[in-house]
């Protein structure tokens, strides 16, 4: 029927209800609603319109509550649309008079003499905010990090209108607590950092920019926390303002930033250290070059005119440069080994070759102390993983320790054990042994244990490199000392099986560095016929040095110039059989000058042989790399240098 009272222009459905619940009109807008007719809904129980849920809501809670007084506000119900679907509806009511029925209605008498006015307001709108709304307030409560909107009122007090849950986590406040006021959370802050924070925030609500910062949070009982803030202010109507944004826990991220910086700075003094030690151990090298090389030359059968206290003399001055030359060497080494570049590659190495080259290396110091060196029998075709040069380092250092702290005439033995998988080598002396303090301190740089106080020569870094260089080998030292019996040094290396045989032992990064070509045969002590030598030197000692070696070849010219600029000149007009380059020249490095000569005479096949104080192996490896055939290292041995002379000179 067609209600006098029913509202049809409004966008949300109408309707009466009878006392028994009957629907009596209807607007054109439910029907819409819910697509179906007028005759399927007027005159028939509005509870058929529901669903389910809602209809057990009506029958035992709404429709009494209609029939009581019939005001109702805000019953949230879902109806049934005509395909199955289903409109969630808010529910608003008001009794109503009924109007006059007509004389013949037969419905009149029974009829009550009010009515339900019903509005249905759709809220599928609104329930799908109020979802995207929840799940938007579950993510920010799951979030890691706490989300905030934080609002300054005009007279300066602070609050939280929306906080996640986070904030219980990370300052220990409620929500409702820092709702009330953010003092609660601000008081959290660190005293140092609470005021610049808050200043912060206002200075970026001035700009009107977005603001991040850190600051520190003490909770209770608990260590010092960092947090992080991100933000973007707005100014709202009448002074109001309002940050939106994000807060983090960023204490484990700093420790870690922290601990890469301090990483990064350790780094950092390592590589100076190293730079400043390769350094002064090249200034040392230098005028130890002209010491050693001219005490050799006049201590040679050649030298005239020397008494033998004048020899004998020369003789400590020879010691003395050696002894200079082998800490210089040591510092050297310890450094490169604790800043991790004397990096090693492990391979299969022969290790009666090794022992051997070891034991001839410390012979001679053996006879001149009067210690008998055993060296027990070991199995043909030993082979170890190792490095080779490396491990005869170890080698001649804890023989030569054997060797210098025994007592006279004692033995220095180095027994070899092989087992199935690995060999054990052992070194062990008859001398003075050790406390168990002084074992305590063995591997403490320059700390020679009381023996400074002694005729023993040494630098007290021997034992130090020698477990660096064991451990980059994947091993370990042992000692076992008595004092007044003897020390025990022992360390085991894993066996190699394969097939072919190991490549032979590089040389030390301190001696000389020559080619392995094979076939060239060694000139006699005649030196070349009609040979010529570039040195390309600026020290005038070293120069001279040079000159006074290569005189012993009389057949050899040797030309001399103090710059690479001089020397590019020359070889415009004059080609020399081999080149010896300075590689810290006063216009270029002698790398560079090696490159330029390459492209400036392309036709210049001239071996190059770099000469030089920096005596790290990384210095000797790039050399190489750069073309270099060899790589002599300074102070120069003249015995040594005299043979790769020939070598290279050789026809």
């Amino acid at each position: 029927m067609n209600h006098p009272t029913l509202l049809q222009g409004w966008p949300c459905p109408t309707l009466y209800l009878d006392a028994r619940g009957l629907v009596v009109s209807t607007s054109d807008s439910l029907c819409r609603l819910l697509d179906q007719d007028r005759e399927a809904i007027e005159n028939r129980p509005f509870d058929g319109l529901l669903t389910a849920a809602s209809r057990v809501l009506f029958q035992s809670y709404l429709h009494p509550l209609l029939q009581l007084h019939g005001n109702v506000e805000e019953i949230s119900l879902a109806l049934r649309a005509r395909h199955g679907g289903t409109v969630d509806v808010l529910f608003y009511s008001a009794r109503v008079p009924r109007p006059a029925a007509p004389p013949d209605s037969a419905s009149s008498a029974a009829a009550s003499a009010h009515e339900v006015q019903v509005i249905l307001a759709p809220i599928r709108r609104r329930r799908g905010i109020e979802d995207e709304m929840l799940r938007i307030k579950r993510a920010a409560d799951l979030a890691p990090g706490l989300i905030f909107q934080l609002m300054q009122l005009p007279d300066g007090r602070r609050h939280f209108p929306f906080v996640s849950e986070a904030m219980r986590r990370l300052y220990e406040v409620t929500p409702e607590a820092a709702q009330a006021s953010a003092d609660a959370v601000f008081g959290r802050v660190h005293g140092d950092d609470r005021h610049a924070l808050l200043a912060a925030l206002n200075a970026a609500a001035d700009r009107g920019q977005d603001w991040m910062g850190s600051y520190r949070v003490l909770l209770d009982g608990a260590e010092l926390r960092w947090h992080e803030l991100h933000c973007t202010p707005r100014e709202l109507a009448g002074g109001v303002r309002v940050w939106h944004g994000h807060i983090a826990d960023v204490t484990q991220r700093r420790a870690m930033e922290a601990a890469l910086s301090e990483r990064a700075a350790a780094d950092r003094m390592a590589q100076v250290r190293s730079e400043f030690l390769a350094r002064v151990s090249h200034e040392l090298r230098t005028p130890l070059n002209g010491i050693i090389g001219f005490t050799q030359l006049l201590a040679s059968d050649d030298a005239d005119n020397l008494t033998a206290g004048q020899r004998e003399r020369l003789g400590v001055v020879a010691a003395s440069g050696q002894h200079l030359l082998q800490l210089v060497d040591q510092v050297l080494d310890i450094t490169s080994v604790e800043s991790l570049q004397a990096r090693v590659d492990l391979g299969p190495v022969a290790l009666a070759r090794c022992v051997n080259e070891a034991l001839a290396l410390v012979c001679n110091q053996a006879a001149a102390a009067g210690i008998a060196l055993d060296c027990a029998a070991m199995a043909d075709g030993l082979t170890v993983i190792a490095n080779g040069l490396r491990l005869r380092q170890v080698l001649v250092n804890l023989l030569s320790n054997a060797i210098k702290y025994n007592k006279p005439g004692g033995s220095a033995q180095l027994q070899v054990h092989a087992g199935t998988a690995s060999v054990r080598l052992v070194v062990s002396d008859q001398g003075t042994g050790m406390t168990p303090q002084q074992q305590a301190e063995l591997f403490q740089p320059f700390n020679r244990l009381g023996a400074q106080h002694t005729t023993i020569e040494g630098t007290g870094l021997g034992l130090v490199i020698t477990r660096h260089l064991l451990t980059q080998m994947g091993s370990s030292l042992a000692v076992d000392s008595r004092a007044g019996v003897g020390s025990t040094f022992a360390f085991e290396l894993p066996l190699h099986i394969g097939v072919g045989s190991p490549p032979a032992l590089a040389p030390s990064a301190a001696q000389s560095v020559q080619s392995a070509e094979p076939g060239m045969a060694l000139l006699s002590k005649a030196g070349g016929i009609h040979s010529s030598v570039l040195y390309v030197e600026d020290n005038p000692v070293n120069a001279m040095l040079m000159d006074a070696i290569i005189g012993l070849r009389p057949g050899v010219t040797l030309k001399i110039e103090p710059t690479g600029t001089s020397a590019l000149q020359l070889l415009d007009s004059w080609v020399p059989d081999l080149l010896l380059l300075d590689m810290h020249l006063p216009d270029m490095l002698g790398s560079e000058l090696l490159i330029e000569i390459r492209r400036r005479f392309p036709q210049l096949s001239t071996p190059a042989v770099a000469v030089s104080a920096a005596a790290r192996s990384d210095d000797i490896a790039q050399a190489l790399a750069g073309g270099f055939a060899a790589y002599w290292t300074k102070p120069l041995d003249i015995d040594r240098t005299l043979t790769e002379l020939d070598r290279w000179l050789s026809i």
